[in-house]
């Protein structure tokens, strides 16, 4: 008689990063998709809480499904509920926009050397920065490049501000 295979689980580990600067470019796309999408359970929450469906379950399933309604018109919605603040709603447009960056922009390095051959005793200083930019296009059209960092921190405290509000 053969030996059993061994069980393998089928699901996904959660996430053992403590710091952004742990991430590489996968897990920070992937990272900024799912908060964001944290972020639109509770957007449905609240719409579900207001309009109070007879059906809960089948609402959130059908009418606040993501390919039927996306998380712009949710915001709408929101907006017209009262339910959150113009700000707060801002901030999840804002949200939003940093996503939709991170899920369809390139990221790319940019290499900055520089060299200073005008140093005491003859030796040249050489510095080498290396940066990861993303390009990402505003709410009037225009292509603007962003250090890909920067933005991701940008990101979580509009994250983290928005989680204390809804």
């Amino acid at each position: 008689m053969k030996d059993k295979e061994p069980i393998h689980e089928k699901k996904f580990k959660r996430m053992s990063k403590r710091s952004l600067k742990e991430f590489n470019i996968e897990e920070a796309r992937g990272w900024t998709i799912d908060r964001l999408q944290q972020i639109e359970y509770r957007i449905n929450a609240k719409i579900i809480e207001y309009f109070k469906p007879a059906d809960k379950h089948k609402f959130e399933k059908i009418i606040l499904n993501s390919s039927i309604l996306d998380i712009g018109s949710k915001l709408k919605i929101l907006r017209n509920t009262e339910t959150v603040d113009k700000q707060t709603i801002d901030k999840i447009r804002n949200l939003a926009a940093i996503r939709n960056g991170f899920a369809h922009a390139p990221i790319k390095d940019h290499i900055r050397m520089s060299v200073d051959t005008k140093l005491e005793g003859g030796i040249d200083k050489t510095s080498i920065v290396v940066q990861s930019f993303i390009e990402v296009m505003n709410s009037q059209g225009d292509i603007k490049s962003k250090n890909a960092f920067d933005y991701l921190v940008e990101f979580w405290t509009l994250n983290k501000e928005i989680r204390e509000k809804i």
